[in-house]
């Protein structure tokens, strides 16, 4: 409860979405808040991924083949998982936990997780878009995956097959076009 009689501030670093969202809620409950941010609002991160928000994206980065596309990333310096070489032991043993979490078992585990904080996140959406008048195109009726190659289809891992079907008791329809 905010104190009476005393202004109350925060200052948010950070105006990405989740920047934004932050600063949206503390105003909501009736701070001054400042939002503090080297670029524009939505220019780096939540620009990169194009406002694309998806809260039924459970898989974490720990899927098999990350270490892979991690390692991948070393040498190409544009790459938007990029790990800059070095011999630092605090990097190497965060890459080494990282790398032994790379399986299936953790990643369905760490979705079960993930679940209960997506739902929240939807039951925010669904309120916030009418709530605000935002003028946004944001949609519920699923997501369609396109492969150009028999190798684009095989590179789909069995997590994200899986998952969706574990954590959100959805129906997966697998139609391969010949």
């Amino acid at each position: 409860m905010i104190a009476s009689g005393r202004d109350q501030t925060a200052i948010v670093v950070g105006a990405g979405i989740v920047g934004i969202a932050c600063a949206h809620y503390l105003r909501a409950y009736g701070l001054k808040v400042t939002v503090l941010d080297k670029g524009s609002v939505g220019g780096a991160c939540s620009h990169g991924n194009c406002g694309y928000i998806c809260p039924s994206h459970v898989p974490p980065l720990t899927e098999p083949g990350a270490v892979r596309v991690a390692m991948k990333s070393l040498f190409n310096p544009r790459s938007p998982f990029r790990v800059k070489p070095t011999l630092n032991p605090a990097l190497l043993n965060w890459m080494w936990q990282f790398a032994r979490r790379c399986n299936h078992q953790t990643v369905l585990s760490s979705g079960k997780h993930l679940q209960s904080i997506l739902d929240a996140s939807m039951v925010e959406y669904r309120s916030l878009i009418p709530e605000q008048s935002l003028q946004c195109e944001w949609k519920e009726d699923g997501l369609l995956y396109v492969f150009l190659t028999q190798r684009g289809i095989d590179s789909v891992s069995y997590t994200h097959l899986t998952l969706p079907t574990i954590c959100f008791k959805c129906r997966s329809r697998w139609s391969p076009y010949h």
